[in-house]
């Protein structure tokens, strides 16, 4: 064995459970997190933006990303884990687990994006609940549930996979503009009540046509 190589193991094995410590109830903090923003309190205690447009887009004063600035002013917090912690909770509470074995750790649903980026988030509870058949009676952890996501990946061909992650894509594209859209309606009224007249006597049109 190389010099040193027993002591470079003992601090992978060092690191690792350090990251067990940190991922210990993280979840339960993600919750926190969400119940925070939900409240919207935190809106008042910071400034509001200067601009009502920025990069073509409108700026949001309840956006996640000011959140997670006054998170890091209150508490220290990087926006990074505080969008992680903001995922989990979001993946957790669209996944109908069984109360037995469900995960206390953010690393443990990490995995599920892959699944939901590929297209096939209404396959989360599915997914997650073979994670649990692999952990086999113990906690379930970030491992079982990357095999998880494999196993079920693997049930489709290149093309077939390829299909959905477009699909997913395109709906998440969807979302963000009409996010913006209502944004950007909503600083002007007048103009909200113009748009919507106008697509309802479009439709209309269309309709009788």
């Amino acid at each position: 064995m190389f010099f040193g190589a027993d002591r470079l193991r003992d601090y992978r094995q060092q690191l690792e459970g350090a990251d067990r410590q940190a991922d210990r109830n993280s979840l339960d903090r993600a919750r926190d997190l969400e119940l925070l923003y939900q409240a919207m309190q935190w809106v008042d205690e910071i400034p509001a933006p200067k601009n009502q447009v920025w990069r073509g887009r409108p700026v949001d004063p309840r956006s996640r990303n000011r959140f997670a600035s006054w998170v890091l002013q209150t508490t220290g917090l990087k926006p990074t884990y505080v969008r992680r912690l903001h995922l989990a909770d979001e993946l957790i509470s669209s996944c109908d687990t069984v109360t037995r074995n469900r995960p206390t750790g953010e690393g443990a649903v990490r995995p599920l994006l892959r699944l939901r980026r590929a297209g096939y988030g209404d396959h989360l509870t599915e997914v997650y609940r073979r994670a649990v058949e692999l952990a086999d009676g113990a906690p379930v952890t970030s491992a079982e549930t990357r095999q998880a996501v494999r196993d079920f990946l693997a049930k489709y061909t290149r093309g077939q996979r390829e299909v959905a992650s477009a699909a997913e894509r395109l709906r998440k594209y969807q979302e963000r503009i009409t996010a913006n859209f209502t944004v950007l309606l909503g600083m002007d009224p007048e103009l909200a009540g113009a748009t919507l007249n106008g697509l309802i006597d479009a439709y209309n049109a269309r309709a009788g046509s």
